[in-house]
This record gives C-alpha cells, sequence and structure tokens, in this order.
C-alpha cells in the first residue's frame, strides 16, 4: 500500500494479452515469460508441497490471482478437481465454454525468479 494514500489498494498481478502471445507481471510489475509448458499433475502437486514457487491462477475472463508458495497448496486443492487429466471432465452448467485447468512454469525475463502457472484460457 502506497504511503499516505487512503483507499489506495497494493498492486495485483496482470495478465495481458499480446500480438505475441499471453503476458504475465506479477504485483510488483516484473514480467513473466513461458519457460516449460505440460506440467503433470504429479509435478504441481510436488512444487506446491515443497512450497517452492509463487502459484499464478489465470481463470478464463477473470482477472490474475498471485498466491505465495505459503498457501499455494490451498489454492491447489481448491482447483484440482478440474486439472486437465480428470478423465471425463465437463464444464460447470453455469460456464458452458470452461476449459479444464492445464500447468505451465514461467520465467522472469530480468532474473531467475519463477512462478507456477495453472490456465484455463
Amino acid at each position: 500500500m502506497a504511503k499516505g494514500r487512503r483507499g489506495m489498494k497494493p498492486a495485483a498481478a496482470r495478465w495481458l494479452w499480446s500480438a505475441r502471445g499471453a503476458r504475465l507481471f506479477d504485483p510488483a510489475g516484473v514480467e513473466y515469460a513461458p519457460a516449460r509448458h505440460g506440467l503433470l499433475r504429479c509435478d504441481v502437486d510436488r512444487l506446491v508441497r515443497a512450497r517452492e514457487l509463487p502459484l499464478a491462477v489465470h481463470d478464463c475472463g477473470d482477472g490474475v490471482s498471485w498466491n505465495s508458495e505459503t498457501v499455494a497448496f490451498i489454492v491447489w486443492s481448491s482447483v484440482q478437481d478440474d486439472f486437465e487429466d480428470v478423465e471425463g471432465w465437463m464444464p460447470p452448467a453455469d460456464a458452458p465454454g470452461a476449459l479444464p485447468y492445464r500447468a505451465e512454469i514461467w520465467r522472469s525475463a530480468g532474473t531467475d525468479r519463477h512462478v507456477l502457472v495453472l490456465r484455463n484460457d
């Protein structure tokens, strides 16, 4: 929160679309690019249990939620039933065009920071 500015909210992570594809920015404004696609459920589970990486969740049509390593497992637990490997997965009745989540690791451009990304776009 900015000093001396009442009512200001902390910066949020952003997911933007551009001519070169999706762009991800953390709450501090650092940009990340895709580094590894196609993670399996066991990969995601290992990473969130080990608290190795923050977890960004992008729901199609919504913004991106940026979650610290300490709560990543809780967030993963809330969406894992909609992961892409669930046999017979069907979109919810109120969102017929929804897709299941897939997992990727993204890397920041200027540093060696990484984030686990779950996206269903």
